[in-house]
């Protein structure tokens, strides 16, 4: 059964559905007209040659192998369980959208980054990691600046949050753009940083391509495996207990910020396969039919060719 081979974390499973996720990204590209290839920084849009869009199905494989790699294997959030990653390619092709991938890769690496918090022995370092890293992010969309607070409420959670870190992070994202400051003044650019500053425009238009029966799909099974995270609260590990309530605080946060118009909507999608993945993994970890399974992982490519239509 393949639900039962994607549960297993042996490399020759992980190489086999990265193999899938390509061939499955290479079909879009060739039968599909793909979206608007432009990216940002420091609020200056960049238009990407067309050609670039032959190494999507790579960078859709390579960030499901990079999640596979850290929420399985490094941190071990959901451990032998290789369906976050394949999930996560998906759902990549599915929006196919260049931006969106390299937003949803940032978001992660911080959520990790964040999660360091739980077992560190050097807080006030983890604090100024997740400085550091917010403030990259803020180079791409001012926006992300709510990353911050949003990372001090996770460690109240965890209840490791100190105010010295909490300066520190505050340090860390202001050293990024003193740094980005002085660079831009030595190439006669600093002008077009300061420009950079003004909150850009609420309005955003949700692509063609977002299918509301996708969505649909991915939040009745998010609420299906609401009862599995309760019942991960009482048997999982405090590792895991407190990244999943983590993952949840996440989730409220971004939808949070999107209703009241402080986020884009495409902000709050990157925020999409972190919680609704991870939370249908767990379910399908506590699950003990195999039928389900099943159901679960074949429906995910079943309705995959939503991206194609």
């Amino acid at each position: 059964m393949w639900s039962k081979r994607l549960a297993d974390i042996r490399p020759e499973t992980v190489f086999f559905y990265g193999l899938f996720l390509l061939l499955l990204g290479y079909a879009r590209v060739i039968w599909l007209p793909m979206p608007e290839l432009d990216s940002r920084f420091l609020g200056v849009e960049y238009y990407l040659a067309s050609w670039i869009k032959w190494t999507l199905p790579v960078l859709w494989m390579t960030s499901a192998w990079l999640i596979n790699y850290l929420m399985t294997e490094q941190f071990q959030i959901l451990k032998r369980y290789s369906f976050i990653g394949f999930f996560w390619g998906l759902t990549m092709i599915h929006f196919g959208d260049f931006e969106l991938v390299i937003g949803s890769v940032l978001m992660v690496v911080w959520f990790l980054t964040v999660s360091r918090i739980q077992t560190s022995k050097s807080l006030i370092a983890e604090f100024l990691d997740i400085g550091l890293f917010t403030g990259v992010m803020t180079l791409i969309d001012i926006r992300y600046i709510t990353l911050l607070p949003l990372a001090w409420v996770l460690m109240l959670a965890y209840g490791r949050i100190r105010w010295r870190g909490v300066f520190g992070s505050i340090w860390g994202l202001v050293t990024v753009h003193i740094l980005t400051a002085i660079l831009t003044w030595t190439v006669g650019a600093f002008s077009r940083y300061l420009d950079y500053f003004t909150w850009p425009e609420m309005e955003f238009i949700l692509p063609d391509r977002m299918h509301w029966v996708w969505l649909t799909a991915v939040l009745f099974w998010w609420i299906l495996s609401l009862g599995n995270y309760f019942q991960a609260l009482s048997f999982a590990n405090i590792v895991k207990r407190q990244t999943l309530s983590a993952i949840l605080f996440i989730q409220l946060g971004a939808i949070t910020l999107w209703a009241t118009g402080v986020w884009h909507p495409i902000m709050t999608l990157t925020c999409v396969p972190i919680g609704s993945l991870v939370f249908i993994t767990n379910d399908l970890q506590y699950r003990k039919w195999k039928w389900w399974k099943e159901i679960v992982f074949w429906s995910m490519i079943l309705l995959s060719p939503y991206a194609f239509s």
